[in-house]
């Protein structure tokens, strides 16, 4: 009985492979080639330079020579005509024309050729991102479309609670009874997993930014004037973009936040507003802030999403 063999890697399969390789990667190879030739066309052109001086002297003394001739007697007497010496002239100077031309051919085709692939590349890349950017659209309503389903179907409550990775849990505290008596008791709380309840938007407002000051009272309200402007903002222009809040707070930008943002929905105003999420009091940490023990907080940006198919 014959053993089976996996089938060869067969040359032609090879080449097939590269070519594959070489167009997942030929932004890169472009660019590359792009740059190199911009560098070898420049230094051929010098080149070029330095070889053009003899050959404008030899044009020069051609035309030199004629200009010579036809104020010889030998010109007179054989009738050489100031329109013949001129006619003369321009095809010498076409001569010297053509010699710098084809000096200088080489490198303005390197050059040429060089601009091409940098642009080539440009274009695969745009290409790339609006492809990106299609797929990014469609992985997000796909999943705001299953949210919807589990709201509709389980609740918002649940589905508050699978997105936030939220657990129950209980701890004990000592209280005073109207008789005076002390005693512990068992409470619970609804606390966020450990840093899962937070989306890829969260950023930290501390003293990084010149607009923190310290104090957990003035920086509360002045975050939440910030809320309540930018959802001005979002009615009255109808989207914002996340990084147009960074900048406001003094955040550093992301590329996701030139992207991603809110798109005011007239149907349901109140649906899809602007929150920074100060105020969840599922999160300890927000707890603390709000009642002023903890002077930083982690903002996250509620209904935030790609809206650049949506302006």
């Amino acid at each position: 009985m014959k053993k089976f063999q996996l089938p060869k890697i067969t040359l032609k399969g090879k080449a097939k492979r590269i070519v594959v390789k070489a167009k997942i990667k030929s932004p890169t190879i472009m660019i590359v080639a792009g740059v190199a030739g911009v560098v070898g066309g420049t230094v051929m052109a010098c080149r070029a330079t330095m070889k053009l001086k003899p050959i404008l002297d030899e044009g020069k003394e051609a035309t030199n020579d004629i200009h010579e001739y036809a104020s010889s007697d030998e010109a007179k007497e054989k009738g050489y005509t100031e329109k013949e010496e001129t006619k003369a002239v321009v095809v010498e100077n076409l001569k010297t024309a053509g010699k710098v031309v084809k000096l200088y051919a080489p490198a303005v085709a390197v050059e040429a050729v060089s601009i091409g692939c940098i642009v080539g590349s440009h274009k695969i890349l745009t290409k790339r991102n609006v492809g990106l950017a299609g797929a990014y659209a469609a992985v997000q309503k796909e999943f705001k479309d299953y949210r919807d389903r589990v709201v509709e179907r389980f609740g918002e409550d649940l589905d508050r609670e699978l997105k936030h990775n939220i657990t129950r849990t209980e701890y004990k505290e000592k209280e005073t009874d109207e008789n005076g008596k002390n005693k512990t008791v068992k409470k619970s709380v609804d606390v966020a997993g450990d840093g899962t309840g937070y989306s890829g938007y969260a950023k930290f407002f501390d003293e990084a930014s010149r607009e923190f000051t310290g104090d957990p009272e003035h920086d509360k309200w002045f975050l939440m004037r910030a809320e309540e402007l930018f959802n001005n903002k979002l009615r009255t222009d109808g989207f914002v973009f996340i990084n147009d809040i960074y900048d406001y707070l003094d955040i550093p930008r992301t590329q996701q936040g030139q992207t991603d943002g809110w798109v005011y929905d007239a149907e349901h105003p109140d649906a899809y507003l602007i929150s920074f999420d100060i105020m969840n009091i599922n999160k300890e940490a927000n707890r603390r802030f709000v009642n002023g023990y903890e002077p930083v907080i982690l903002l996250d940006f509620k209904n935030c999403r790609y809206i650049l198919d949506q302006i």
